[in-house]
């Protein structure tokens, strides 16, 4: 094999000795590979590789994503782990030889899920070379893209934005806008540079285990040591956790965290260098975007105010006495707004509209199909409720009249973009097809008339597409109100990770991925299921995110569901009297005035 003399890296890349012309990479998981696509300074150009992932479990049993485009593609080849997880190996031959990250981004769509955005106009972002690898966090794909050359210059600009370290070719940062990224990926240019940044897709909350299921649910402790600038998370004072403070948290460390349900905050001091304070506030930040309750920090109001206030005092509570809800609750409304508010991809969103380019933030419209025409107003007012705000709605009233809206509050009234009416001898397939193809957005959620969605709701499902790249994302119906019974009741079901199906009245994918497949298929009954089929015959993935935020209603008028309403008594974790309202909050965490951190804007019309 030749030797690659590849830069160094902590993602444990080794390239094996000259003997033949092939070039043999390893690197030691998924984000080292990712980390392999940053172009490199005087990186090697190479037309044979084999790249070895030495770590790898797919997002889902006996799934494999696709091999991203290669220029003059002369062969490849695959070999998956036998058994769900081990190495995997994958061997590409082109007719020309290309940087090493080429190959590497190429790679990347096989091994991390992938959904398609439908886009009108958008900037092309690219990563400079010697960049470094914290810039994946801003990115909207997994992996970094090369700048383009472009022959005329002074015709077309190469790249609309071009991200980099400090370091970047002076002649190619003078074609493209520029954002120079410190080596965490924290961008340095305009206001409020300095706060953290996370990576959507490693910093998640996807694959989190469920709070009944937590192995480590009480008694762990966060220690920082200043000293060797090391990070830990004891039990019962055996180290469970041991991760650099100075750096982002990696994959091994998120996967651990992943199976942790509370950490205590209780033995953390503020450190007095400022530097220090930013490495550690950093980390926790991170731990909190995964989901991992953080509590006790009451005496670390100095720590998180000069960034985040809101955060400061909700990691200053107790920890919730209960598992189920109580810990539920906790996790999703810190790991909800730590997401929105230094996701790496957001924050780039907001960098590229103060360029004067479009918000990369993706439209949602929603699409109601309903032949209840008394329910419209009521589901369009959950709508117009929510804090997500680049959202309209559909309405396809389906053998049913169109409700008066005049008597609408006007924020509900402009929350409906397009009406249509139509026969119920239509099928609902067909019904929801014409509803989504008068969609405004790129990206479609479904909902019902008679289910209930907190305020929340729309921001829960566009960030679980962001951070688990599955082709369609919803929730289960893991909080189900019993109306006959007038209660509610918490079910068991697989949450935050790859499923085979989600509620129905939260499903939510792209314009081009429901294109791809086909669309709803013009079935009168079972459209979801038949969606789903589709994508997974695909190749696609269905993610269930947490079931906070939204409850399935069941009552005697009637439901495409057929079940007894006794049956969902059964196996029940948790039971209240009536609409439990706290699933519904819209969460006390936002970002305050004088924050750091901007604050949500007040809801303007998508229109």
């Amino acid at each position: 094999m030749k030797d690659a003399a590849l830069r160094p890296s902590p993602a444990g890349i080794a390239p094996q000795d000259a003997v033949d012309p092939v070039t043999c990479v390893r690197v030691a998981d998924v984000q080292a590979l990712r980390e392999l696509s940053v172009p490199a300074v005087d990186e090697p150009s190479v037309a044979h590789v084999v790249l070895v992932i030495e770590s790898f479990v797919p997002a889902a049993a006996g799934w494999t994503g696709r091999l991203g485009t290669l220029s003059g593609l002369v062969s490849s080849r695959v070999t998956m782990p036998s058994h769900g997880g081990g190495p995997l190996e994958v061997e590409l031959e082109v007719m020309t030889e290309m940087p090493l990250s080429r190959f590497a981004a190429a790679v990347v769509p096989l091994v991390v899920p992938g959904s398609m955005t439908e886009r009108y106009g958008s900037p092309r972002v690219a990563v400079a070379p010697g960049a470094p690898s914290g810039v994946l966090a801003l990115l909207p794909e997994p992996w970094a893209e090369a700048p383009a050359v472009e022959p005329a210059p002074e015709a077309l600009l190469g790249n609309d934005l071009l991200i980099s370290g400090e370091t970047a070719p002076l002649a190619e940062m003078q074609r493209a806008h520029a954002l120079t990224v410190n080596r965490t990926g924290i961008p340095r240019a305009r206001a409020n540079r300095g706060v953290p940044v996370v990576d959507l897709r490693l910093h998640t909350t996807v694959g989190r285990r469920g709070f009944h299921t937590s192995e480590e649910s009480e008694g762990a402790h966060v220690r920082a040591d200043l000293r060797d600038r090391c990070l830990r998370i004891e039990v019962a004072g055996r180290t469970v956790l041991e991760t650099d403070l100075t750096s982002p948290l990696r994959q091994a460390a998120v996967e651990m965290l992943h199976r942790t349900a509370s950490v205590s905050l209780d033995a953390l001091v503020v450190p007095e260098l400022p530097v220090e304070r930013h490495w550690l506030v950093s980390r926790l930040i991170e731990i909190a975007a995964t989901g991992v309750v953080l509590h006790s920090g009451a005496g670390l109001r100095a720590l998180f105010e000069p960034y985040d206030r809101a955060l400061a005092a909700a990691v200053a509570l107790p920890r919730p006495a209960t598992h189920g809800l109580g810990l539920a609750l906790r996790s999703v409304e810190v790991s909800r707004h730590v997401q929105r508010t230094y996701g790496g991809y957001l924050r780039l969103s907001a960098e590229v509209r103060a360029m004067g380019y479009s918000s990369l933030v993706p439209h949602v419209t929603a699409v109601l199909v309903t032949n209840r025409p008394e329910l419209v107003h009521e589901a369009v007012a959950r709508m117009a409720a929510q804090t997500y705000e680049r959202l309209d709605t559909v309405v396809v009233l389906h053998g049913a009249p169109a409700p008066d809206q005049s008597t609408w509050a006007p924020e509900v009234r402009a929350q409906v973009s397009s009406t249509v009416v139509l026969d119920k001898t239509v099928p609902f397939g067909e019904a929801l097809a014409i509803g989504s193809a008068r969609a405004n957005g790129e990206l479609v959620t479904k909902v019902d008339d008679d289910d209930l969605y907190s305020p929340e709701h729309i921001w829960d499902l566009v960030l679980a597409h962001m951070g688990s790249g599955a082709q369609v994302v919803g929730k289960q119906p893991e909080y189900v109100y019993l109306e006959p019974y007038d209660m509610t009741v918490h079910r068991r079901f697989a949450s935050q990770t790859y499923v085979k199906q989600v509620a129905g009245g939260t499903m939510m994918l792209s314009v081009a991925d429901l294109a791809a497949v086909g669309g709803w298929r013009p079935v009168p009954r079972s459209v979801d299921r038949a969606l789903l089929q589709r994508v997974v015959a695909d190749g696609g993935l269905v993610y269930a995110g947490s079931g906070v935020g939204f409850v399935y209603v069941r009552h005697e008028r009637g439901h495409t569901w057929t079940a007894a309403t006794s049956a969902f008594l059964s196996g029940t974790f948790e039971q209240w009297s009536g609409v439990h309202a706290p699933l519904l909050g819209a969460g006390d965490l936002r970002p305050v005035p004088d924050s750091p951190v901007t604050a949500r804007s007040a809801r303007t019309s998508p229109r």
